[in-house]
């Protein structure tokens, strides 16, 4: 579910032989957690790595996201999975700007054209 949803949504790849960067992100959990009977969240923790051409980890960082459910049934499941998804892709896209002043993560990231 998380590495198709970033496929459709960003164009990421699964693998890119030319990219200067690879981006690993490890899953602790991604789970649909019943707190009661009709209260229930969707979580996602684990950490991304990014690594350089040379396989050298330049930054890392850990995420931990969980979206509650607003149903009580299967679908409220689904649905709170999949925004835990989507708040994972916003900490994900997010990331390069925090990395900004990282020299070793610089190379990593395309940088915009000037207008």
């Amino acid at each position: 579910l998380i590495a198709q949803r970033l496929r459709q949504s960003q164009g990421f790849s699964v693998a890119a032989a030319a990219a200067p960067c690879l981006l690993r992100i490890e899953v602790q959990e991604f789970s649909h957690v019943f707190d009661a009977p009709a209260a229930s969240r969707g979580v996602l923790q684990g950490s991304m790595t990014l690594v350089d051409g040379k396989r050298r980890a330049v930054a890392e960082r850990r995420f931990f996201v969980e979206r509650a459910a607003l149903r009580s049934d299967a679908r409220g499941g689904v649905e709170a999975l999949v925004r835990t998804v989507s708040g994972f892709e916003e900490q994900l896209l997010a990331w390069p700007k925090a990395l900004g002043a990282n020299p070793d993560a610089s190379g990593c990231f395309p940088r915009s054209s000037p207008k």
